[in-house]
């Protein structure tokens, strides 16, 4: 709730980064945003490096995640899809990977209340 009051008083100030960055950093959260993301839907989907995560590996992935001061997204693996129409066209898809899919969940988490 402190996140949201004060976004509406003005804007993210520096007690609320404070606590996004703490939220971000905590190993319990991390592991919440690792597990809904490989037990969501397409979460069996291999990414990039053609693994396939299990409940199991949620630690694993949580410690890697926790490394990132200023995170930048790994390499997407680019796919063309057919629209159906004729001649056919195709468009690109960009398929994350799965360090990339558990940050985004994580960072949702630290901003959902804003």
């Amino acid at each position: 709730m402190q996140i949201a009051e004060e976004f509406r008083r003005g804007g993210l100030g520096k007690s609320t980064r404070k606590l996004i960055n703490a939220m971000t950093r905590d190993f319990d959260i991390r592991c919440f945003a690792v597990k809904a993301t490989i037990g969501g839907k397409g979460g069996g989907t291999p990414g990039l490096d053609g693994r396939r995560y299990k409940e199991g590996d949620i630690e694993e992935l949580a410690r890697r995640i926790r490394r990132f001061k200023a995170f930048r997204p790994p390499r997407l693996v680019k796919i063309e899809s057919p629209k159906g129409m004729t001649p056919p066209k195709f468009r690109t898809l960009g398929i994350p990977n799965i360090i990339d899919r558990c940050w985004q969940a994580l960072q949702l988490l630290a901003h959902d209340p804003i």
